[in-house]
């Protein structure tokens, strides 16, 4: 609302003023006279004051001044202009304050966004700060998906923070694979772009293939059980099967490849019986007057009477000569006495009593009297022969060489060339179809091999073809 009594108060001054002025000019002075700010005014010069209130009010505001009864912009804006007729209108300029103290930024590029707006409330701000979280979010990006669901890996992420990203949904790792990482190595993703990796060894062990050599040396499995994984060839051994049976108690012994198998234990020799006559006779000083059932004395003679005579050369009275005699000592027991009670013979020792054995292979230990006790294994258990083949009407051709060990017979190695009746070709006879021949298995004790007698003949179809010797 205007200040009608300030305007009032103005009026009145200026007229005061030039009427007590006009009191000592002359007449012809009036028309060069201008007062300000009524200069233009011409009912004042002429004495006619012109007293509405309105006249300024209106002049500034058409202006585009704005009243400010303190004479003052507002807080937070710069003034530009004064009304020149009432110095309380104002032209005052918000965006001018901002301005002139830093408020200068209107816009920002993503993922920088305006910060510290003007105080007066227009769209001026001090600067530009980087909210990546923000930029994320108004770009479409997220840090958490819905059951099921899983961010991509590497695609798909926010470029200003990588925790943001897009939603996916997994497919899943193949076979024996996860995405926990292992040391076993990878195949594939789950479709997430998460690396899938395995959880067991798919090679196969050290030292195995998957490519079988045939033989005998064995196969395993990988650590996931999905190969068959063969070790090298070894040559194939038949193991002894384990003894049965046995009545004195059993050992571990070898199966002859290497393993073992259980063999029946040596049965000791039977305890002898109790000797009845192992005791000492009476021990008598003038001899045994009896025996018992075992020779044993069981009474003593009397003290022979004393001879009145004694021995002209020693003065001693003669006694029992048997008495005279050093008793034995026997290490297994006293056979017989005297008529003193000395021992004059030994029982002989009782380990001579037994049977020596009778070994194939050799006595392994004897007993104190040299009588044998327990025999060699067979030298040649376990021992691998080589095998070979029979020739038929051929005849064999070469020969192997005997071992050194003398386990194995002598085996035929290679046939001789027959020629085939009208044929004028010469072949070798087939030892695989009709001719017997045979995969001859290693050589054991009682089978196997060709043995040295047999080395200098082969009989077929009842004519004998001797081989060179």
């Amino acid at each position: 609302m205007r200040n009608y009594n300030t305007m009032l108060h103005m009026k009145l001054n200026s007229a005061v003023c030039l009427t007590a002025l006009l009191a000592f000019l002359p007449s012809s002075a009036f028309a060069g006279i201008c007062f300000l700010p009524d200069c233009q005014d011409e009912d004042v010069v002429q004495g006619d004051f012109n007293m509405n209130l309105n006249e300024d009010t209106e002049f500034c505001e058409k202006e585009g001044y704005t009243y400010y009864s303190s004479g003052e912009c507002p807080q937070y804006y710069a003034k530009i202009g004064t009304c020149s007729r009432d110095d309380h209108y104002l032209k005052c300029d918000a965006v001018k304050w901002c301005k002139d103290n830093g408020y200068n930024t209107t816009s920002c590029s993503i993922p920088q966004y305006v910060d510290g707006q003007c105080p007066n409330g227009k769209p001026y701000y001090k600067q530009c700060k980087t909210d990546n979280d923000r930029a994320c979010k108004e770009l479409g990006y997220t840090k958490t998906c819905s059951s099921g669901q899983k961010l991509y890996q590497n695609s798909g992420r926010c470029a200003y923070d990588s925790s943001y990203g897009t939603c996916c949904t997994p497919s899943g790792c193949p076979s024996y694979t996860s995405t926990s990482y292992s040391s076993y190595g990878t195949n594939g993703t789950d479709g997430c772009e998460y690396t899938c990796y395995y959880t067991c060894d798919m090679d196969c062990p050290s030292g195995t293939s998957t490519s079988n050599p045939g033989g005998c040396g064995g196969s395993t499995r990988n650590g996931c059980g999905t190969k068959t994984c063969y070790y090298p060839y070894e040559a194939c051994c038949y193991p002894y099967s384990s003894e049965t049976g046995c009545s004195c108690g059993t050992y571990s012994c070898s199966d002859g490849c290497g393993g073992t198998r259980t063999c029946c234990s040596s049965c000791p020799d039977p305890e002898p019986e109790e000797d009845p006559c192992d005791y000492s006779g009476v021990s008598c000083t003038y001899g045994c007057a009896s025996h018992d059932s075992c020779g044993k004395c069981s009474s003593c003679k009397s003290a022979p009477p004393i001879d009145d005579d004694e021995d002209e050369d020693t003065g001693v009275v003669e006694i029992n000569p048997g008495c005279n005699v050093t008793s034995l000592s026997c290490s297994y027991g006293c056979a017989s006495y005297n008529s003193c009670g000395k021992c004059v013979s030994c029982k002989s020792n009782p380990d001579c009593n037994v049977s020596s054995l009778s070994c194939t292979y050799g006595c392994a230990s004897t007993n104190t009297c040299g009588k044998c006790t327990a025999c060699k294994p067979n030298p040649c258990e376990g021992h691998y022969c080589p095998s070979g083949v029979q020739c038929g009407k051929a005849g064999c051709a070469t020969y192997g060489t005997p071992d050194s060990s003398g386990c194995c017979g002598v085996v035929c190695l290679g046939c001789n060339i027959t020629q085939e009746p009208g044929s004028g070709s010469d072949k070798y006879d087939n030892p695989g179809k009709d001719t017997g021949a045979v995969d001859l298995k290693p050589t054991t004790p009682g089978g196997g091999g060709m043995s040295i007698d047999d080395f200098h003949r082969e009989e077929f179809d009842g004519s004998t073809s001797l081989a060179p010797s």
